[in-house]
């Protein structure tokens, strides 16, 4: 494992579990149930390759793997490029009528909400040290959405939390992971 998969992994547990950013991913990393794929963006037929078998292992019965990050660790700095490219990918979905069975979920370390500007600190939610795709199992998703209850606020509490941090402190916290990491 390389230091930006490690950076990403150490992220996921320091700062989205710690804070409980998703009250489902503590489950599922303690019980070593995500797979993580590593690549650079330079051949878009090499992402598509990974995404594919990434399904294609998700959705095996056999496997016990709940979900799977894709993390690019060149190219896609752009967010506009990242966008684009999640766009294509949810389109595949649809397209090969697997939107019932894979959701996807994205993470970038430019994020940025609609409305929202630059330096607000609830883009941190979804602000990874590199881009990232996440692909969920739906049937999980809706166990745990089941099991959890209101899914709703989790948005408007992540946020809440976030500001009560403070910028300056979510950014300390992500630079310790960062530089902790070698």
């Amino acid at each position: 494992m390389d230091r930006v998969e490690k950076i990403s992994r150490a992220w996921i547990d320091r700062f989205v579990i710690k804070h409980n950013l998703c009250p489902f991913a503590d489950k599922v990393i303690v019980e070593e149930r995500v797979l993580f794929e590593q690549l650079s963006f330079n051949q878009a037929e090499h992402l598509l390759s990974v995404f594919h078998s990434m399904i294609e292992r998700l959705l095996r019965s056999d496997e016990k793997e709940q979900t799977g990050f894709i993390i690019i660790d060149k190219g896609l700095e752009e967010f506009d490029d990242y966008l684009n490219v999640l766009e294509i990918l949810e389109s595949l979905l649809e397209k090969e009528s697997l939107s019932d069975e894979i959701q996807l979920a994205s993470f970038h370390p430019h994020y940025l909400f609609e409305g929202a500007s630059e330096n607000d600190v609830e883009n941190y939610t979804n602000r990874s040290p590199h881009p990232m795709f996440h692909l969920l199992k739906i049937d999980d998703v809706e166990k745990a959405v089941e099991a959890y209850g209101d899914t709703s606020t989790i948005p408007k509490k992540n946020i809440d939390k976030l500001r009560k941090l403070g910028l300056e402190e979510v950014l300390n916290q992500i630079k310790d992971i960062k530089d902790s990491v070698i």
